[in-house]
């Protein structure tokens, strides 16, 4: 496994190469993969390559159209967006398979075990129990890095899954 700063050194000449471009593996597009996402849009920059995976390929094509059909109106839509819908992130082999067909130079987890729930909010009335949601958050997060390992991947990984 390459150190960080081989991996820094592999993406800074890549920025010097405005031809160039820097590919994003954001991983679960739910509340803050979709903000991410606006917001790498927002940046209206033409050398990023954004790819969104996760389970549901039609859910992920409604959230890109919104977030793409935005861009478009401030005219900030410059970055290409691909989407790899079917990826099991219970299934090493499966996010492997997403990983080496992408090569990613940043993998961002923001996975959810349960879409839609935000860690937390079953919790009783006058505390939060954030930390029985840990031992989910743990297993995609593992998952995605031996993954990450099973395909050679030098990504630079960001891990937002914890609560």
């Amino acid at each position: 496994m390459k150190s960080l700063d081989q991996k820094l050194q592999i993406l800074q000449t890549k920025l010097q190469n405005p031809d160039s471009k820097i590919r994003i593996m954001i991983i679960g597009l739910g509340s803050v993969g979709s903000y991410l996402l606006d917001y790498l849009v927002s940046t209206a920059n033409p050398q990023l390559e954004i790819v969104v995976v996760g389970r549901n390929y039609d859910k992920m094509l409604s959230d890109v159209n919104i977030v793409k059909t935005a861009a478009a109106i401030r005219r900030q839509l410059r970055c290409d967006i691909r989407i790899e819908g079917g990826c099991n992130l219970e299934e090493i082999d499966s996010i492997a398979h997403a990983i080496r067909k992408w090569e990613p130079d940043f993998i961002i987890n923001s996975s959810r075990v349960y879409a839609g729930l935000k860690y937390g909010t079953i919790s009783w009335s006058h505390l939060r129990a954030y930390g029985i949601w840990t031992p989910l958050s743990v297993r995609f997060a593992r998952n995605i890095m031996l993954a990450y390992e099973q395909a050679g991947s030098a990504a630079i990984t960001i891990n937002t899954s914890y609560s």
